[in-house]
């Protein structure tokens, strides 16, 4: 009798070892693996990184496509700490916000960090909102462009140029005169 209680006792202590370990199991899953559903009964939202300068569109137009297409989630959060880079690839991660915003009908947010300048800025513009720290340097889009004015030196040491033109802003950004 007592043999078989014994056995009892052990089943029971095995099955609710096994239960246990198969919870911890899933908990680990869910929380590293990432894309198991199995415990997911709200919306979730998503968070995409675009840090440092914007070379390459594909890992976070990629995200993004995933993230759309995902049922569970019910908005992303794209984190934006950058300086802006190529205007191609920028424009590429916009496009792709805005198709999935518009329809996907997910709501974009976006959250600035310490930059989100130029095509940083630019890609944000896509979002339903943007929320930025009070010291987050923000804006400039395309609007700066450096050039030396070399017409007084030209004089100077006698150098005399020629400019043909087809149009009157043609030669905008010539360093042998003075922007009109």
């Amino acid at each position: 009798m007592a043999r078989k209680r014994d056995i009892a006792i052990g089943v029971i202590i095995a099955v609710c070892f096994l239960f246990f370990v198969g919870i911890m199991l899933v908990s680990f899953m869910e929380m590293y693996g990432g894309d198991s559903d199995l415990f997911a009964f709200e919306d979730r939202i998503a968070i995409v990184d675009v840090v440092g300068a914007i070379t390459s569109s594909d890992e976070v137009v990629r995200q993004i496509k995933k993230y759309g297409d995902d049922g569970s989630i019910a908005a992303i959060l794209i984190h934006v700490d950058s300086p802006g880079g190529g205007v191609a690839v920028t424009q590429e991660i916009y496009d792709e916000l805005m198709r999935v915003r518009i329809e996907k009908e997910k709501l974009i947010v976006v959250s600035m960090s310490s930059v989100g300048a130029s095509g940083g800025y630019y890609l944000s513009c896509a979002a339903d909102q943007i929320i930025a720290n009070p010291g987050t340097l923000t804006g400039s889009i395309g609007v700066i462009l450096d050039y030396m004015i070399l017409e007084g030196l030209a004089d100077k040491v006698g150098i005399s140029h020629e400019t043909i033109k087809s149009g009157d802003v043609k030669d905008v950004g010539s360093p042998w005169r003075q922007p009109t």
